[in-house]
């Protein structure tokens, strides 16, 4: 019996290999086949599938969610967006490199591989070819769609720089480096990804692979879509700003992809292929819906488009299910029809009457030869991938009758569709898949009819396998062909076990499992002879604990040897030999007799319904069985007791009771330190949200000095020119005013609205009340106060719209007194005191965030404490003081019990060694000695594992160090340097007040002072700015304000950019000073202003004549001092305004990315925190489980007549206690 299989096992292999050499494959053809069969063998396991899936299904949707699309997504569902695609979040060049490195990694390693497949006697390593097909994993599943956003991001670029989707200017220097390199990256992985569409796939159904397929084609067009839409996200919707283009070329790219998932459902589960219906409808649903929004200027509304999202999935999901049942009740009916009773006569009447013409010998030769006759094939099928479509029920029938329907309709293709190479493999991957199920669950068929089955489809599936390598020419299909033939020997050792179940043990890697299995055996009772000897002498704590250590060496052997007979027995397809051979093992070295039963049960069953000569004991393991049966009688008589069996469920539920207790607690402190992760996060995001929300408004709020100043002068020099009886409506003040007033009232009080405070700030300023009356002093809030100049200011420039008579008492008009009896300084530190409150909340609120960092830091080091040393210590302390105690137990026990046992054991092996030919190869050499036994190092690693709890949970919030003093040196730069626009702005105005000298306002030289003062603390904050005092640099130590330092030109903000073409250049100001940088315009600045204080002219106005008065005006409007003075405070205004816009821009930048790194940081730390529980946690409780569960199987091993002899441990059989 044994000769006929080997002789049929080894026709098939034969079978085999004449298919491959059929294939006529060139030597690289063969090798490069090899190494993508051997990439696929080491790909991650399935647990990774439904990791990958989620975040797979996040960066699909993330295709719609940008902001390319949705301009107004939240910034939180932004962020995650951003974070799963990688973009965003680094310099561009980052992700670029990072890609780059690791295609080039993958390509080089595949090169290695298949340079030493050309006859090279060293081999790449195993873990090499491990890392590489993980690594190919990751970057076909996980980084698809990130490559594909980074790499062509690169096309979305701008002839002008003001896109704001557009990272690059068009074809300059730098995008063309960037865009090469991105090409070349483009090319090598669409070409990877091409490759591993094919070769990393399981294309043979009910192998329990969650996405076996049919074929690959959707695989490929998908990936193609993908290129394209990428290609359209940058190049249409981005460089060439063409929404409506761009969504309809989305909504086809989508539809066809579904269309064409509908007509092939490539996948063998129903579930998988709705699942990917219902991702694909969805996206087509919100492309289409989002096509009527372009066309009728609907601003899209992103909760609007999640429901969308929402009911396109379920909606796919339905109606790819009933699409499916549509098509294949389409195909059975074809079916059907063709073999229903009536058709059949129907055609075979046709059939007789034409043989009846044939046979017509009245017909002349010329109506032979020209009589056309059209014979009609009938076809059922549309498509050859149809006959896999209609047969995928077999996932949910396995019946024999469902198999055997599977194989008439492929049966039934044939005939339609015989010269296509593609039939026939889907074809051979159902018959492989359905005797392959068969074989492993053979004890589900055991009639006749599954026999017959089986040797039906064993030689058809060579023959249709055989046929495909006569069809194919392609490399893709001669690979698929290679792969079945792979599939094939990989499941070999499932096929080739005869019809009893006894396995002929050909396969090497059985061959291997059966002697490894054999050698666990001799090294468990190595182990257990080792034990005894230890336990025989306990006189020290030396000796307990290197009988412990034993105990855990012990424990590891077992562990690892019950997964080798698993192995064994399911390889061995429960043969008897392996059967036997487990219960031995599960006997002698687990002494787990109650599992034994159960498979000598097994055993029983198989020979019940097996043949009887098949099924007889071999000499050897007769022998072995029978003396097992004789080891095991000493207690067999107690373990089949069920009173003992409940003693011993009992004591070990009390032995392992302190370790479940501490397991559940390290499960809540890991609970709660998610939580308290959870919550850092939420209220570090409200905190960075604060300080954005405040920095936004910074850039406005850091105007009011400047704005009030222009306000406040201006309409100073607009009572002079009504006081002259000229109108002022026709000077450049007058437009200053409204253009200043426009600006406060829809820019800068709105903005600053929801932040305003009506506190008093404890400064005063002057309010008229009337003429003859004493004026009021108030300490208003500068946010009333600027309502006010508002509401006065506003009344005066419609007052002078709707007068035209001007005389010299209009200067002491009630109105225009409020704003000239506060030109001494009120006015302005009321407002350089706004900015300072301003930079006061912006650094609270980052204060608060680095007070809440302490605050988290505090409570996780607080809470961390408690639980090491009110927990985790005494716990361990009490579990392993515990096991020592069970351990000194043994000391009760007579010594000659010990030496009897370790006798037994040594000639346990010996026979075992003798009976299989084999020499004990020591394994447990092999295993790491270690210096303590994990009892003792449980406690180390728990408390290790709450440190490193403490370090992955305060880790994310760390970013507030970096960000806190970046944040706070920049901003009092610019708080600071912003108060040089309301000095100059001052410094201007108080100039053309000394040449006024109006005794009313004034006393006898008070202007000057007041000018000298003004100046005198500009040149002490230019100096201050200079020397780094705020902010610990000065502006050239800021990369962003690079160009503002360097010849920047006309530098204005973006609200006053047409000044620039208004500035007219002098003898003074020339073209070269007023595109200067800063600090040259200020020391030009400085050293006129000086100038002209040491050479203010004498003049003597009537301030109440109107003809003098006109005169003063004349004099400031033409005096080439205070013109320079205008011109060179408007552009010193301008860079302030800009290093302001920059500086906030910067801020707002350095926040968002911190909050999306803190973000990050702590999804990584929390994936990090769930490894570190199986690390520290989940593998050594398991481990302290198995080393208490073996001690109790060796306890109750002991027989009754031993421990009866110590009470002690009699006690702690029957009473599970210690004393």
């Amino acid at each position: 019996m044994r000769n006929n299989n080997t002789e049929k096992h080894d026709s098939k292999n034969k079978e085999m290999l004449n298919i491959i050499s059929t294939l006529q494959l060139k030597k690289y053809e063969s090798n490069l086949f090899h190494i993508f069969v051997t990439q696929r063998k080491n790909s991650f396991p399935t647990i990774f599938e439904v990791f990958f899936s989620i975040i797979e299904v996040i960066q699909l949707y993330s295709i719609f969610y940008n902001e390319f699309y949705m301009p107004k997504l939240p910034s939180s569902i932004s962020a995650i967006f951003s974070i799963v695609t990688l973009r965003n979040i680094f310099n561009q060049m980052v992700p670029l490199v990072f890609f780059g490195l690791g295609i080039a990694v993958i390509y080089i390693m595949l090169a290695i591989q298949f340079i030493m497949g050309y006859g090279s006697s060293k081999k790449l390593p195993n873990w090499a070819i491990s890392i590489n097909s993980q690594l190919i994993d990751i970057f076909q599943r996980l980084f698809a769609i990130p490559i594909l956003f980074n790499l062509f991001s690169v096309f979305g670029c701008s002839s002008n720089g003001k896109n704001p989707f557009a990272r690059y200017i068009c074809f300059d220097s730098n995008h063309n480096r960037i865009l090469l390199a991105s090409l070349i990256i483009l090319f090598f992985y669409l070409s990877f990804a091409y490759m591993v569409s094919y070769y990393n796939q399981v294309y043979v159904p009910l192998t329990n692979k969650s996405k076996e397929i049919v074929n690959n084609k959707t695989i490929i067009i998908f990936r193609r879509i993908l290129a394209i839409e990428f290609f359209n996200i940058f190049i249409v919707q981005v460089t060439l700003y063409q929404p409506i283009i761009s969504s309809i070329i989305m909504f086809i790219g989508w539809a066809y992809l579904l269309y064409h998932h509908y007509n092939n459902q490539i996948y063998f589960s129903q579930m998988v292929n709705c699942f990917y219906s219902s991702l694909w409808f969805s996206l087509a649903l919100v492309f289409f819906v989002n096509i009527f929004f372009i066309l009728f200027g609907i601003e899209p509304k992103y909760s609007l488009f999640f429901g969308l999202t929402i009911i396109g999935v379920i909606c796919g999901w339905f109606i790819n299910n009933i699409y499916s049942n549509w098509y294949i009740k389409r195909i059975v009916t074809n079916i059907e029809k063709k073999y229903n009773q009536q058709h059949i006569i129907s055609r075979l009447k046709e059939q007789i009457e034409m043989d009846r013409i044939d046979e017509d010998e009245k017909k002349s030769i010329d109506t032979i030869f020209t009589e056309k006759r059209v014979v009609k094939k009938e076809k059922v099928f549309k498509k050859f991938s149809d006959c896999a479509y209609v047969s995928k029920f077999i996932m949910k029938n396995r019946s024999i009758e469902s198999f055997n329907l599977v194989n008439s309709i492929f049966k039934e293709g044939l005939s339609q569709f015989d010269r296509e190479p593609e039939f026939y493999l889907q074809y051979w991957n159902y018959l492989h898949g359905m005797r392959r199920f068969i074989s492993i669950n053979k004890q589900c068929f055991l009639n006749s009819d599954a026999d017959d089955f089986l040797r039906k489809i064993d030689d058809l599936s060579e023959k249709v396998l055989t046929k495909c390598a006569n069809l194919s020419k392609s490399l893709t299909t001669k690979y698929l062909i290679y792969n079945a033939t792979i599939v094939y020997g990989l499941d070999k050792p499932l096929l080739n076990n005869d019809e009893n179940g006894s396995n002929n043990t050909i396969d090497y890697e059985l061959v291997e499992i059966r002697n490894s299995s054999i050698q666990y055996h001799i090294a468990a009772l190595n182990g257990l002879k080792n034990l005894m000897i230890a336990l025989r002498t306990l006189d020290s704590q030396m000796d307990i604990d290197n009988a412990m250590k034993i105990n855990d060496e012990l424990t590891e052997i077992l562990n690892n040897g019950e997964s080798i007979f698993k192995k064994f027995v399911f390889g061995f397809n429960y043969s008897r030999e392996s059967l036997e051979f487990y219960i031995l093992f599960l006997r002698n070295s687990l002494n787990r007799g109650d599992l034994a039963e159960q498979y000598i049960q097994i055993l029983e069953d198989n020979e019940q319904t097996g043949d009887g000569e098949e099924r007889k004991i071999s000499k050897n393991n007769g022998y072995a069985y029978e003396k097992s049966e004789k080891m095991s009688s000493s207690m067999a008589s107690d373990m089949e007791n069920k009173k003992t069996k409940i003693l011993k469920r009992n004591m070990l539920h009390r032995c392992q009771k302190p370790l479940y207790k501490l397991l559940n607690v390290i499960q809540v402190v890991t609970t709660i330190a998610i939580a308290i992760g959870i919550i850092g996060n939420i209220i570090y995001r409200d905190s960075f949200l604060n300080i954005i929300s405040h920095l936004n408004i910074y850039s406005v709020a850091a105007q009011s000095p400047a704005i009030m100043s222009e306000i406040k002068n201006n309409i100073r020099l607009m009572s002079l020119n009504a006081a002259g009886s000229l109108n002022p409506t026709k000077f450049a003040s007058y437009s200053i005013v409204t253009y200043t007033l426009e600006f406060l009232s829809n820019v800068y009080i709105p903005t600053l609205y929801p932040i305003h405070s009506v506190n008093p700030d404890g400064l005063n300023s002057i309010h008229p009340v009337g003429t003859g009356v004493v004026d009021e002093i108030r300490d208003l809030n500068y946010f009333r106060v600027m309502m006010k100049i508002q509401r006065k200011a506003e009344k005066i420039v419609d007052g002078f719209n709707k007068t035209e008579i001007f005389d010299p008492s209009i200067m002491y008009n009630r109105d225009i007194r409020f704003f000239t009896a506060n030109l001494k300084g009120q006015f302005g530190s009321l407002f350089l005191e706004s900015l300072d409150l301003m930079e006061d909340n912006i650094k609270n609120i980052v204060n608060s965030h680095l007070l809440m960092f302490y605050l988290i830091l505090g409570i996780v080091f607080a809470f961390m404490a408690f639980i090491i040393f009110e927990i985790i210590i005494p716990n361990s302390d009490k579990s392993s003081k515990f096991i020592k105690n069970i351990v000194c137990l043994y000391k009760t026990l007579p010594g000659k019990y010990f030496h009897e046992q370790s006798n037994e054991y040594m000639d346990q092996i010996k026979e075992i060694c003798e009976n299989y030919d084999v020499d004990d190869e020591g394994i447990a050499k092999n295993i790491k000695k270690k210096k303590n036994s994990s009892t003792s190092a449980i406690k180390r690693s728990f408390i290790l594992y709450c440190i490193v709890i403490s370090i992955l949970l305060i880790v994310p919030f760390l970013t507030v160090f970096i960000y806190q003093r970046d944040t706070k040196n920049l901003l009092t730069f610019l708080v600071n340097s912003t108060k040089r626009s309301y000095y100059v702005n001052s410094i201007n105005h108080y100039c053309k007040e000394a040449l006024i000298k109006d005794k009313y306002y004034y006393s006898e030289g008070e202007e000057l002072r007041i000018l000298n003062d003004h100046f005198e603390k500009l040149q002490t904050l230019e100096n201050n700015l200079k020397n780094g005092k705020y902010g610990g640099k000065d502006s050239s130590g800021y990369a962003i304000f690079r160009e503002l330092n360097n010849n920047p030109g006309c530098v204005r903000s973006k609200y006053l950019l047409e000044e620039c073409n208004s500035r007219k250049y002098d003898n003074e100001y020339t073209e070269k000073l007023a595109n200067s940088p800063l600090s040259y315009i200020m020391i030009e600045y400085i050293n006129k202003v000086k100038d002209y204080i040491n050479n203010i002219p004498e003049r003597n106005y009537d301030l109440t004549n109107s003809t003098s008065i006109r005169e003063l005006n004349l004099e400031i409007l033409n005096n080439k001092y205070f013109i320079l003075f205008k011109n060179l405070g408007s552009d010193i205004n301008g860079h302030i305004d800009v290093m302001n816009e920059l500086g906030s821009t910067n801020l707002l930048t350095n926040s968002n990315k911190y909050l999306n790194i803190t973000l990050m940081s702590h999804i990584a730390c929390s994936i990090l925190l769930f490894i570190t529980f199986f690390i520290y946690i989940s593998g050594p409780i398991k481990k302290q489980l198995r080393i208490i569960d073996s001690l109790t199987n060796i306890t109750f091993s002991i027989p009754s007549s031993v421990y009866n002899s110590s009470p002690k441990i009699k006690n702690f059989i029957e009473n599970g206690k210690l004393e």
